[in-house]
């Protein structure tokens, strides 16, 4: 029982794989445990289900908005336009961060990994630093001329040290 209650303290939003033990528990605890874990398989599935559905969603607005994008860019010049355009602009940034959101989502990181801070502040400075930066920002202009054409392939990685 002890582990039992152990194991269920360790499930949460990011650790919905972990089921109860049923072996070695008591016959009559037995049907409440197993009650338990399939109350947790479909948790597991609503979530990945949700976590799909977000992705899919997100991905499926890009083409709409590239090809909005493109006929907003046909119109003649003017407040009109500029308005669309920065709805536009807000309209793709927040599906973008609804895909981060979902990639982020999906992301699990094991609870006894390590993580190599020093190396991670080496590389946020000095020269190579100022390269990472630069680095992504030129992933983000990929991006930006990916979306406007209507391409969906992702931009390309450099080969650069910082492997962003």
């Amino acid at each position: 029982m002890r582990e039992a209650s152990t194991t269920a303290a360790a499930i949460g939003p990011t650790r919905t794989d972990v089921r109860l033990p049923e072996q070695a528990m008591p016959a009559e605890i037995v049907p409440l445990v197993h009650a338990v874990n399939q109350a947790l398989d479909r948790l597991e599935a609503g979530f990945r289900a949700q976590r799909d559905f977000t992705a899919d969603m997100a991905h499926e607005l890009r083409t709409p908005l590239a090809i909005m994008r493109a006929r907003v860019d046909a119109l003649e010049p003017g407040p009109v336009r500029d308005a669309l355009r920065t709805d536009l602009v807000n309209m793709t940034r927040t599906v973008n961060q609804v895909l981060d959101i979902a990639e982020l989502e999906s992301f699990i990181v094991a609870s006894d990994a390590r993580a190599d801070l020093a190396r991670g502040l080496r590389r946020g400075r000095g020269l190579h630093g100022a390269a990472c930066r630069r680095h992504v920002q030129d992933h983000r202009a990929d991006r930006r001329r990916a979306d406007r054409s209507g391409c969906t392939a992702m931009p390309r990685r450099c080969s650069a040290p910082c492997a962003t």
